[in-house]
C-alpha cells in the first residue's frame, strides 16, 4: 500500500480536493483507495463522502482518524489489501499533521502560486525534511489566465530559490466545477470526464504512480 499524505499549514490550498480526486482516479484506474480524513474540524472528505452515498457511485472509502487511532487503521486497510491510502491533513503545524507526514510515504503539498500559501508551507517542507520523506508542491487553483501564466511564473520563482524545491509537473487549474463536483459528492472525471480538469488530475495520478513505484 502506498500513502499519501496531503499537507500544508494553511487553509484553503485544496488538500481536500485534491486527496478526493487523486483517490478517485486510483478507482477509475481499476485499484482500490481510501481516504484517512484528519481534520476532525472541518472533515472535508469525510462530508463529500456522505455526500456521494446519495449517487450510489463506487468508493473510495473514507475514515475520519485521530492521530493515535492512524496506524491501526492504516493497518486496518493493509490488510484489506487497499492499494493506495491518502492522508488529509489540516491546514495547520499540529501534532496530527506530523503524524500524517511520519507515516507517508510520499508527501503532496497543494500550494497557490502566492507568497502567502508559499510561507505557510515552510513549516511543512521543515516537517518532511525532519521525518527525511519525500515531497513535492502541487500548484493548485492557479488561475487560468494566460495559460496558467500565474502558475508558471511562480514555478520560476521557485526555480531560482538557492534550494529549488521538487515541484509536481501538472498544475491544477482553477475551475469552478472541481468546487461544484466536490460539493455534490463526485469528481470531475465523474461530471466531464473529457474535461481539462479531468485530465489535469488523470495526469498527476499518473505523475503520482511513476514517482512513488
Amino acid at each position: 500500500m502506498k500513502i499519501i499524505a496531503l499537507a500544508q499549514s494553511k487553509g484553503g490550498a485544496s488538500k481536500s480536493t485534491t486527496a478526493i480526486h487523486l483517490a478517485c482516479e486510483a478507482i477509475y484506474e481499476g485499484e482500490s483507495a481510501a481516504i484517512l480524513d484528519m481534520d476532525e474540524g472541518q472533515q472535508s472528505s469525510a462530508k463529500w463522502a456522505r455526500r456521494r452515498e446519495a449517487h450510489e457511485l463506487a468508493g473510495p472509502q473514507v475514515v475520519v482518524v485521530k492521530a493515535s487511532a492512524l496506524q491501526a487503521a492504516l493497518e486496518r486497510l493493509k490488510q484489506n489489501r487497499i492499494r493506495w491510502a491518502f492522508v488529509d491533513l489540516p491546514g495547520r503545524d499540529a501534532p496530527v499533521s506530523s503524524a500524517g507526514i511520519v507515516a507517508a510515504d510520499f508527501v503532496i503539498i497543494p500550494t497557490r502560486p502566492t507568497t502567502i500559501d508559499f510561507e505557510a508551507s515552510i513549516p511543512t517542507v521543515q516537517a518532511c525534511v525532519r521525518a527525511k520523506k519525500p515531497y513535492a508542491y502541487l500548484l493548485s487553483a492557479v488561475q487560468p489566465q494566460g495559460n496558467k501564466s500565474r502558475g508558471r511564473q511562480f514555478r520560476a520563482a521557485l526555480e531560482l530559490l538557492p534550494v529549488p524545491p521538487p515541484v509536481c509537473p501538472r498544475m491544477i487549474g482553477q475551475r469552478i466545477e472541481i468546487s461544484d463536483d466536490v460539493a455534490a459528492g463526485t469528481s470531475v472525471r465523474e461530471v466531464k470526464p473529457d474535461g481539462e480538469a479531468a485530465r489535469e488530475f488523470e495526469e498527476l495520478f499518473k505523475w503520482l504512480k511513476k514517482t512513488v513505484q
